[in-house]
């Protein structure tokens, strides 16, 4: 009988790190199921052979999130009925690792063809949540430059449901953001120093991903509930309710390379254009990242009274791309210095708001 595949290294430990990374963000479900699924491709289990394609993998290629997600997709499509029962997400119940690995462990030893396929699509998300810290960053750009017309431009935009963040429901500290009515509802989303009361006008929409996703679409809604982790329920009603919001007609986003766009981006006049992302820097090679911010430094120097420009980010402080940690709220309004506005978890609430220095 020959020897069990050898465990990939790098991939058990991604899988042990993203175990803590989700325990830190409140999915104590993912925590355990990665930790089991760690620990099985450490021992050569059938993890091992399922992932060993994935054997040199780096933190970039999101592995432990391609096989929740693509595992997650099989119980909604109600592929997998044995694992849906301890899945909220579709009304089961979790409770506990021991009860829900034997079906976990069944799937992953007997990969449906649907699961190797998803395993070969980056992870797409949409986290609507980081839309809080989009609106309060938009008061401070108004606030910053007199203007409350934006134009506001995302990178890595996915399916774009952030750029209807007009459409959104930001409340907490200070007054509250956009319409009382509004079926996406971040309550208590800002803490600490309240954003200013702004007036924000967001005059246009447009966003850029490499592989956007298509929110009109069943396939795209399917696509991007998939990554939410199964336990945060309130997660994927926040998704449901922005999928409700932009209806069939969802905020623009192109197909294209997010340095490539940022040097082709010409400024407005009478508007102030504000280049947003929100954890995509980690997801950028090293000689893009280079290309993009040398983009982005050409547009504040080309800024004027008439054509402002502005730069907000929700990212992980520099150097520290690992899942889990805080993300920092940025702001850079031309060629003013990079401001500290806040920080938030990675999936974007609440936001602890700090005075602006």
């Amino acid at each position: 009988m020959p020897d069990p595949p050898a465990a990939p290294p790098a991939v058990a430990q991604l899988l042990a790190r993203q175990a803590r990374a989700c325990q830190q963000l409140g999915s104590p479900m993912y925590a355990a199921l990665l930790e089991r699924l760690a620990q099985d491709a450490s021992a050569g289990g059938p993890t091992a052979q399922l992932l060993a394609p994935w054997a040199g993998a780096g933190a970039g290629d999101a592995v432990p999130l391609r096989l929740m997600g693509a595992v997650h997709r099989l119980v909604l499509e109600r592929q997998a009925p044995r694992l849906a029962l301890h899945y909220p997400s579709v009304g089961g119940s979790f409770a506990g690792a021991d009860a829900a690995w034997p079906a976990l462990l069944e799937l992953v030893a007997d990969p449906p063809q649907a699961l190797l396929q998803a395993l070969e699509r980056v992870p797409q998300t949409n986290e609507v949540g980081r839309a809080a810290a989009l609106a309060g960053g938009l008061r401070h750009v108004a606030a910053a430059t007199g203007s409350s017309r934006v134009r506001l431009v995302e990178l890595g935009a996915s399916a774009g449901l952030n750029l209807a963040v007009e459409r959104f429901r930001v409340g907490g500290a200070g007054d509250p953001w956009g319409p009382a009515d509004a079926r996406v509802r971040l309550d208590d989303a800002w803490t600490g120093a309240a954003p200013p009361s702004a007036d924000v006008e967001v005059v246009e929409a447009v966003g850029v991903d490499l592989d956007p996703v298509d929110v009109a679409s069943t396939e795209g809604r399917l696509l991007l509930t998939a990554y939410v982790w199964a336990d945060q329920v309130e997660r994927v009603e926040r998704l449901r309710a922005a999928f409700e919001t932009v209806g069939s007609s969802p905020p623009p986003v192109v197909a294209g390379d997010a340095a490539a766009f940022a040097e082709g981006l010409e400024l407005v006049e009478g508007v102030t254009t504000v280049v947003w992302h929100s954890v995509f820097r980690q997801y950028v090679p090293a000689p893009a990242r280079g290309r993009l911010a040398t983009a982005l430094d050409s547009l504040a120097r080309s800024a004027g009274p008439g054509a402002g420009f502005a730069h907000l980010r929700l990212e992980p402080r520099e150097g520290d791309d690992g899942p889990g940690g805080d993300a920092e709220v940025r702001l850079r309004v031309g060629t003013g210095a990079d401001r500290l506005l806040g920080s938030a978890p990675a999936h974007g609430v609440p936001v602890t708001w700090r005075h602006a220095v």
